[in-house]
């Protein structure tokens, strides 16, 4: 999963690890997550898999199962957590900061700020 950011941008591996490419303007600090990983994340069936970026806040990321982590000043509105795999996308609504989430059933579940 790939975010643009300026002339820079964020890659997301499916063991969680945010890289910062591209540019000396982008933020790195984006890149460190508010919030532990499991062990063995990305060892199996829960690993990352979608994240979206708010430029001014920071970057909000989504693991298989549902659960949302953080990073910056961006805030975890809430989640699924659905206890295993079947979370497919996270999306920023307009205001930047509400989020959607999809999973694999077809159901999105908003997160209003």
């Amino acid at each position: 999963m790939i975010q643009l950011f300026g002339k820079g941008l964020y890659i997301l591996s499916k063991d969680g690890t945010i890289y910062a490419c591209g540019s000396e303007d982008i933020p790195i600090e984006y890149t460190r997550l508010n919030e532990e990983l499991p062990e063995n994340f990305g060892n199996g069936d829960r690993y990352a898999v979608s994240f979206a970026l708010n430029e001014e806040k920071g970057i909000i990321m989504l693991d298989s199962y549902g659960k949302v982590y953080t990073s910056g000043i961006m805030e975890n509105l809430g989640e699924p957590d659905f206890g295993f795999d079947i979370a497919r996308d996270i999306q920023l609504m307009l205001d930047g900061e509400s989020y959607g989430i999809l999973s694999g059933d077809g159901r999105v579940y908003e997160y209003e700020k």
